[in-house]
């Protein structure tokens, strides 16, 4: 199966010890019929101190660990925000 998910704002991972964001959550509960994940990457904002690619970065870490051997590529995205459907 191939996971396709954009990075959010509740994907951080710091001080995380079970309440993970979309993107760790799902992963869990199908991880066993994973085999690649592409995580959509959009750009930091200047007006926000969120660095989704640092995000993207810890998440690849934690699922490869969670699952070695999993392909996890992350792919830039250039769009201001993923959620302005206007």
């Amino acid at each position: 199966m191939i996971y396709l998910s954009f990075i959010g704002n509740h994907d951080k991972l710091e001080n995380r010890n079970s309440d993970f964001g979309a993107v760790i959550s799902i992963f869990l509960r199908y991880k066993d019929d994973i085999d690649s994940v592409y995580l959509f990457v959009t750009p930091k904002k200047k007006s926000e101190s969120t660095d989704y690619n640092a995000i993207a970065l810890d998440n690849k870490s934690f699922i490869e660990k969670e699952k070695p051997g999993v392909k996890v590529t992350l792919v830039p995205v250039e769009m201001s925000n993923p959620v302005d459907f206007d």
